[in-house]
């Protein structure tokens, strides 16, 4: 018995697998179109964008860097909801918000080293003498809190602690002008005993000093 397909099968045959592979074809391009628009952020077009030359922006900011930029992204994107929109702006402030504080701390740190260095350049009270001096600032404030222990009894906080924090979180221990101050102090009520140990490095500040 003859199996093999006619000639008119074999040509249904071949035109049935062409249609499916071009339909596949076609189903396999929408679907990439379809993947490539969901990917691109849909944006207001030119008329309706937002623009900061559009505003009065205040003289403090300064809109023209990134955090600008992705201002401007979220204005104009048009696929944002009400959500969307709130996310996007919490996220942008959060991220200004981190820069702010880091900036900051650079700006703290680049302050208290330009104190230490004006103290150490003062030929009175820093120089060769600041071990000495610093000595009986710590002295000072020993007697201090040994005076508050007193007067308070049990219920007396440790003021020297206390104080020590004070300096060294506000920075005022570092200052030129504030540990002259204290340095000034310290020499109307009596010498004080310089500092026991090796002197600190310097990066140490002159609170920590005080400390002991």
């Amino acid at each position: 018995m003859n199996t093999t397909p006619s000639t008119e099968t074999q040509a249904e045959i071949q035109t049935e697998t062409q249609e499916a592979l071009t339909d596949q074809q076609t189903q396999e391009t929408t679907t990439e179109q379809t993947e490539t628009q969901e990917t691109e952020t849909e944006t207001l077009s030119d008329d309706k964008a937002f623009a900061f030359d559009k505003i009065k922006v205040p003289e403090i900011l300064d809109v023209d860097n990134e955090l600008g930029n992705e201002f401007l992204g979220i204005m104009n994107n048009a696929e944002l909801d009400r959500n969307g929109l709130a996310q996007a702006f919490l996220d942008l402030y959060a991220k200004g918000v981190e820069a702010l504080l880091e900036e900051r701390g650079m700006t703290w740190n680049d302050t208290n080293a330009q104190w230490k260095t004006d103290f150490k350049k003062d030929p009175h009270y820093g120089a060769q003498h600041a071990d000495k001096n610093l000595g009986k600032v710590a002295k000072s404030i020993n007697d201090f809190a040994a005076a508050e222990k007193e007067r308070l009894g049990a219920n007396a906080p440790d003021t020297g602690k206390l104080l020590r924090e004070a300096l060294s979180l506000t920075g005022a221990g570092n200052h030129p002008e504030t540990l002259k101050f204290l340095i000034w102090l310290s020499d109307q009520s009596g010498e004080g005993a310089p500092l026991s140990g090796t002197p600190a490095g310097g990066d140490q500040s002159r609170a920590d000093k005080m400390f002991g």
